[in-house]
């Protein structure tokens, strides 16, 4: 389904005659959607959010393919791709740096997200307040990234490891990054709960009667759109 370039939410990445909004995942070249296949946009995403960085086919592959094992020509095919979404000057946004992989070298604005439009006959959501972050979150920016984009597709996402690995840090910055996606974000603590039959009382006790949608993250690191 096509997206309107006015009405996508989302923060934008902006560079030459495009236009680029990750958590909505379309591209748009002077107003018009340039169609991509999931992968190739994953790849796009990827190096787009860190201009000039280089960006290693090991990090890529992680990134865009979640760790799962593929063969290097994928990824050759998917840059092919993407390159060619860009039109004949393709080369000129995407280098290849051999010997150590792809970097994103124009210059790249980022705009702030645009909020998402309620429909007229609800009342708008008042924010809640998510627990407090620290101010950086070292060496999980590209997780980070990835979680955002798949919870404006999936209803329910769950961050699993041991504990004490930063699984709840993540979780609640993915909520800051796409709250202007929702009608509001809520952070639901299931700790104190002594038998799972309450977790959906607790849940439901976040949620507004008028309330068409909404994201919960829990202490058990869960995200999922109501």
């Amino acid at each position: 389904m096509s997206v309107p370039l006015h009405s996508a939410v989302g923060e934008r990445l902006r560079f030459g005659e495009f236009e680029l909004a990750p958590v909505a995942r379309t591209l748009w070249r002077r107003g018009e959607e340039i169609r991509l296949g999931s992968r190739a946009l994953d790849i796009l995403i990827a190096l787009a959010s860190r201009p000039g960085e280089i960006v290693s086919k090991d990090d890529l592959t992680q990134l865009v393919w979640r760790g799962a094992f593929v063969d290097e020509t994928a990824l050759r095919v998917g840059i092919s791709a993407v390159r060619k979404a860009l039109g004949n000057c393709g080369d000129q946004y995407i280098t290849t740096v051999p010997g150590r992989g792809y970097s994103f070298v124009v210059d790249v604005e980022t705009t702030a997200a645009r909020p998402a439009a309620g429909p007229a006959h609800l009342e708008r959501l008042k924010p809640r307040r998510l627990p407090a972050q620290i101010a950086r979150v070292v060496g999980r920016d590209e997780i980070i990234v990835a979680l955002a984009a798949e919870a404006t597709r999936r209803r329910l996402l769950s961050l699993v490891g041991p504990g004490g690995i930063g699984k709840t840090t993540v979780a609640v910055a993915v909520a800051d990054r796409v709250r202007s996606a929702f009608d509001t974000v809520a952070f639901v603590d299931l700790a104190p709960l002594s038998d799972s039959i309450f977790v959906c009382k607790r849940i439901r006790s976040t949620r507004s009667p008028r309330q068409s949608r909404i994201v919960a993250f829990s202490s058990y690191s869960t995200i999922a759109s109501i």
